[in-house]
């Protein structure tokens, strides 16, 4: 691990500036851009990995929510055929 990560103190810095009205998207960008940074000094492998999981998860979730259609579509034919024979 890279020593340059943004420390939690600054992140909670980052989000009391609702106090000094800055607008909720300002806040935001300010913390996407702490983790993109903290993302950025994880080691090159480490930052793969994180990468290949979100992959890995998002494929998850496709694969499941086919799956699932598949089940229905499945269950619909059966009970067309008990219906209808």
């Amino acid at each position: 691990m890279n020593s340059n990560r943004v420390p939690l103190k600054k992140i909670q810095q980052v989000s009391t500036t609702y106090r000094r009205k800055i607008s909720i998207k300002t806040v935001n960008n300010r913390i996407k851009k702490i983790i993109l940074h903290n993302l950025y000094c994880l080691e090159g492998s480490q930052y793969q990995q994180i990468i290949m999981q979100l992959q890995f998860r998002m494929e998850e979730q496709k694969n499941n929510y086919s799956i699932y259609i598949q089940q229905m579509i499945n269950q619909s034919f059966e009970e067309n055929m008990l219906k209808y024979g």
